[in-house]
């Protein structure tokens, strides 16, 4: 693998195995809920990143057997393309930004706070039955 992709690899999935494995060592509390980031829309031509979001889905939900016996629910939110201080340079753009919304069906591009409401949602009392899951937040792009 090329250094950029090792990287990658590192950071997308040893990094987050190694968080997830800490967190059960610690068990800080029981009913406890673990959350990670995924990607809906893996865009990005580079087998290690896309590799990386890959595992990090599986990973959710292996981890989610595995934490089931200490009442530890583990699911991933999977945001598509964000509005951010980040992104704000790329979507004014108006040409990327167009070529963004024509895969978005309900035509709003996520928040931060949309992305937040989910984990919000899957750590509240409602979800308390929901584990093992990669929900996206992308306004439809994968219902296309």
């Amino acid at each position: 693998m090329l250094n950029f992709e090792r990287v990658l690899w590192r950071a997308g999935v040893q990094n987050e195995f190694g968080v997830k494995s800490e967190f059960l060592d610690r068990r800080l509390s029981l009913n406890a809920a673990y959350f990670e980031i995924s990607q809906t829309n893996v865009t990005v031509p580079n087998p290690a990143y896309q590799t990386s979001k890959g595992a990090v889905v599986n990973m959710t939900r292996a981890l989610a057997l595995e934490f089931a016996e200490h009442k530890i629910r583990v699911n991933a939110v999977a945001p598509t393309f964000v509005r951010t201080p980040l992104t704000a340079p790329i979507f004014a753009n108006p040409e990327v930004l167009k070529k963004v919304m024509d895969h978005n069906p309900l035509g709003v591009l996520p928040e931060v706070d949309d992305i937040a409401a989910a984990i919000l949602f899957l750590a509240g009392p409602a979800a308390r039955c929901i584990t093992g899951v990669t929900l996206p937040v992308d306004s439809g792009y994968l219902a296309r």
